[in-house]
């Protein structure tokens, strides 16, 4: 008599199901491009700055409002910390974002998190949020820069699992 141990079947099974897998249709998500601008409109706390004893400034906490135009269109609270050095404009910026506002003929909000580094003064960054409200489900994702003092340009997509 043949037995298979607990271990086996599951392996087997496990096997089995990725040889059927091939056949089986997956839906993809809709991906829609998105592109804009954001501006710095106001600091609501200012956190806390230091200069350590190299000359690196470190900020933390320090929160903006932000405009934000184009194919996303609303305002946005940023919270963030960053390192860098005042003599190059080198260095780093992360921290969370929430977006309120209207995209693709939908309301609602985006709570994500953004990081990236600065060269020469310029915020090179990526950016990926979850949805809620209209945009329950959807996922943005989004790359871009500093384009003028306060001034920030981006790109991308919002992910929808359901399509629009």
């Amino acid at each position: 008599m043949f037995r298979l141990s607990m271990r086996t079947a599951a392996f087997a099974t496990m096997i089995a199901a990725l040889l059927v897998a091939p056949g089986v249709t997956w839906a993809q998500a809709v991906k829609t491009p998105v592109a804009g601008t954001t501006i710095n409109v106001a600091t609501t706390d200012p956190g806390e700055t230091f200069v350590d004893e190299d000359g690196i400034v470190h900020m933390r906490g320090v929160v903006i409002e932000q405009q934000v135009l184009g194919d996303v269109v609303g305002v946005q609270t940023v919270t963030f910390d960053a390192n860098f050095d005042p003599l190059t404009g080198d260095g780093d910026v992360h921290g969370f974002f929430e977006f309120t506002g209207t995209a693709l003929g939908l309301t609602g909000t985006f709570e994500g998190r953004f990081g990236g580094p600065l060269v020469g003064g310029v915020f090179f960054f990526s950016t990926t949020a979850q949805g809620s409200g209209d945009f329950d489900g959807m996922k943005k994702m989004t790359t871009g820069q500093t384009i003028a003092p306060n001034v920030f340009s981006y790109e991308g997509r919002i992910l929808s699992p359901q399509g629009f």
